[in-house]
């Protein structure tokens, strides 16, 4: 099984404003436990890389500014490589989808680059197979700590965009045998089933924290991709 992955390190934590400083977008090949093709991009953002984000990807914004692409050379390439990728079927593996596919497609528009072609892609996303097949497992739901979890390497240079994109592509692969998701040609049906998997656990979750104190919370329900602000 061959799956399409892509990861980002960012400015910060809002995918809608934040921007991209560095993306990976490989092939996995689940025989060679691999990524047989891979394109990675350093970025120079158009806001300062606080310092506390360049503490988590090690890439600071003096280094951005002087060796990465701006965003207009760059995202372009990025949308086009995983719209050509992805357009056979074939899957794409993002941990926490929300995040970095939201934050691709706030990109792209700044630019004017359609993104009309991701409501096609199927998406695996470990982190809501994770919440639906075991809800009541204890302990963080980081893709370090799920790898641990289910018995996967956790990789030294975590929070790199490659190496968490091989880390996604390994748990991807240990959950779909794991609960038995996936047959031959239904990788849009696990997709809408994680459509309806996130919805639920996000209801859960807002109504959790509205009982705990915070009546106004907020979670949104929306997956693959948050609508744009």
């Amino acid at each position: 099984m061959r799956l399409i992955t892509f990861d980002t390190e960012t400015t910060g934590t809002d995918p809608q404003t934040d921007r991209i400083v560095t993306a990976y977008v490989g092939i996995y090949d689940s025989e060679q436990d691999s990524h047989v093709s891979e394109a990675s991009w350093l970025i120079a953002p158009e806001i300062p890389i606080p310092d506390e984000a360049a503490k988590i990807h090690g890439i600071s914004d003096a280094h951005a500014r002087t060796h990465g692409l701006s965003p207009a050379e760059a995202i372009p390439g990025i949308v086009g490589e995983l719209e050509r990728l992805t357009s056979d079927g074939t899957p794409l593996v993002v941990f926490n989808a929300p995040f970095d596919l939201t934050l691709i497609a706030a990109e792209a528009r700044r630019l004017g680059v359609a993104t009309d072609w991701l409501s096609e892609v199927n998406v695996i996303d470990p982190l809501v197979i994770d919440r639906a097949c075991w809800p009541r497992r204890r302990g963080h739901r980081r893709l370090t700590d799920m790898s641990a979890t289910y018995s996967l390497p956790v990789l030294e240079q975590a929070h790199t965009a490659d190496a968490d994109c091989l880390m996604a592509a390994r748990l991807a692969m240990k959950l779909i045998e794991t609960y038995r998701l996936i047959g031959p040609g239904t990788p849009r049906e696990l997709h809408a089933q994680e459509v309806l998997w996130h919805r639920a656990w996000a209801q859960r979750f807002q109504a959790y924290l509205r009982a705990g104190g915070t009546p106004d919370a907020q979670i949104d329900p929306a997956w693959p991709v948050r609508e744009l602000a």
